[in-house]
């Protein structure tokens, strides 16, 4: 700083006068390093602060998000789940639900996974893989929300039940465990919508096939619930509608039912049989 206002003052500033100047502009020069250095070490407490702040707010918003997320879920309306499932569904070609063998049953599954915890067929199929399966025992798997996706071929042999395996199709619902890890019938709104129209389109193919759960023939809880619920379903949806089993519901108010009715004509607009799903059997182990 000196260098450069050295010449300015001495042509054009008395002697006197420039010294007085450059010690105050010295005393300045000090002043400023001093409120730099103040400067810099303050905004960097600060912005650790800020940084723990907003560490603090993400973390509190990603919670949030998270909450929401699993409530929103849990509360799916049967709307948003029937235009998943027959969205899913859709996505699986006319021949992925025909099989060339000679189907006689269609067995359904559960995942023995804790309720809540949603997995997809790749999940399932890498868990087989581990234990030695050539490929994901079950032809069908069922996600939390609904959604079905295809497993091993229906063509080929399932590994789902032994003895019954080369005249089956296996479903697997994702599920089957409260949250104790002990069996429970854990299907969600969106599954109990999925899983019986699975099992109509695989009844257009193959009609004559039986349903039946895997405790049926061997000493486990799996599904977990009574599929003879199931028994009665048609393959044409419009053949008539099937009584629900389990406990009475409680009356519907008007409101109720009105929104309920809009709901079944809006599901029924998408090719699904709203009249499985109102209702199911209690596990009784």
């Amino acid at each position: 700083m000196k260098t450069h206002l050295l010449p300015f003052l001495k042509w054009r500033i008395p002697r006197p006068l420039r010294r007085k100047l450059l010690r105050l502009l010295r005393r300045a020069q000090r002043v400023g390093v001093r409120m730099l250095l103040t400067f810099i070490t303050t905004r960097s407490f600060i912005n650790s602060i800020l940084g723990i702040r907003q560490t603090t707010s993400t973390n509190t918003y990603t919670a949030m998000t998270t909450t929401h997320t699993v409530t929103s879920s849990e509360n799916v309306s049967v709307i948003d789940a029937a235009s998943r499932v027959a969205a899913s569904l859709a996505a699986i070609p006319e021949e992925g639900f025909r099989s060339r063998r000679d189907i006689k049953e269609i067995i359904l599954h559960c995942s023995a996974t804790k309720e809540g915890a949603d997995f997809s067929a790749a999940d399932i199929r890498r868990w087989h893989l581990q234990r030695g399966f050539n490929d994901i025992g079950y032809h069908f798997v069922v996600k939390l929300d609904g959604t079905v996706e295809p497993g091993r071929d229906i063509n080929v042999t399932g590994a789902h039940c032994l003895n019954h395996n080369s005249r089956s199709i296996g479903v697997c619902y994702v599920g089957g465990l409260d949250r104790a890890g002990r069996p429970a019938d854990t299907r969600t709104p969106a599954q109990r919508l999925a899983l019986p129209e699975l099992i109509r389109r695989l009844r257009v193919h193959h009609p004559s096939a039986t349903i039946h759960g895997h405790r049926e023939f061997a000493a486990k809880a799996c599904p977990c619930f009574n599929a003879a619920e199931y028994a009665a379903i048609s393959p044409f949806p419009d053949s008539g509608s099937f009584p629900p089993s389990g406990p009475t519901a409680s009356p519907r108010t008007d409101d109720q039912h009105r929104e309920a009715g809009e709901q079944e004509r809006q599901v029924e607009k998408l090719g699904l049989d709203i009249s499985l799903t109102k209702g199911h059997d209690p596990v009784e182990e």
